[in-house]
């Protein structure tokens, strides 16, 4: 049990003194115009990067999407004329005229 050198309890004495205590509640005291200021700017910088990261990853991703469909596509299409071209592969014969 960790008591007071004096034997009070901490309880009893209303308040118990931490050392530099005082020191961190000094420093954290309310900040003026120029740091509230400069807080709300870094903040604002912050949110900034952090959607524009999120919007070029979604972006990203949506035209690596797009780009394997078109892909896709593209090499249907090409099937679709290669078949059309040539009915002759597609029949299997080779029926000479």
């Amino acid at each position: 049990m960790l008591l007071p050198r004096d034997g009070l309890c901490a309880a009893a004495s209303g308040r118990y003194e931490f050392p530099g205590f005082d020191a961190y509640i000094a420093a954290l005291a309310w900040p003026d115009r120029d740091d509230i200021a400069a807080l709300a700017l870094t903040l604002g910088i912050l949110c900034f990067a952090v959607a524009s990261a999120v919007l070029f990853l979604r972006t990203r991703r949506h035209l690596a999407a797009v780009e394997a469909a078109a892909g896709d596509e593209a090499l249907a299409s090409k099937a679709a004329i290669d078949r059309a071209a040539n009915p002759r592969r597609l029949a299997g014969g080779s029926r000479r005229a």
